[in-house]
């Protein structure tokens, strides 16, 4: 189990998912991942606030992520319509 794709599963369980956008604020305006008035994520935000920003690492993170699901676009497979919050994080916890 990848440490970092753990940690975007408990955020989003902990905060939130959303799709169409990185992350939101509590209005429902779009925000950064790292934007402390972030309150809920996409799969890919989720992965970028658990790697602390380190570009690289939530790289390595997103391409373990996309080679588990036999995917080439996070953020399509997460906005795909009928995605559920359950499905994400599952996915990142490693479920097929």
């Amino acid at each position: 189990m990848n440490p970092i794709l753990n940690r975007a599963a408990d955020i989003i369980e902990q905060t939130g998912w959303t799709q169409g956008a990185i992350a939101l604020d509590a209005a429902g305006n779009p925000t950064s991942a790292l934007s402390p008035a972030a309150v809920c994520f996409c799969t890919i935000g989720a992965i970028r606030k658990a790697a602390g920003g380190h570009h690289r690492v939530s790289f390595y993170a997103n391409n373990i992520l996309k080679t588990r699901l036999g995917i080439r676009d996070t953020a399509v497979w997460n906005d795909t319509a009928g995605r559920t919050k359950e499905e994400v994080i599952a996915a990142l916890r490693g479920a097929p």
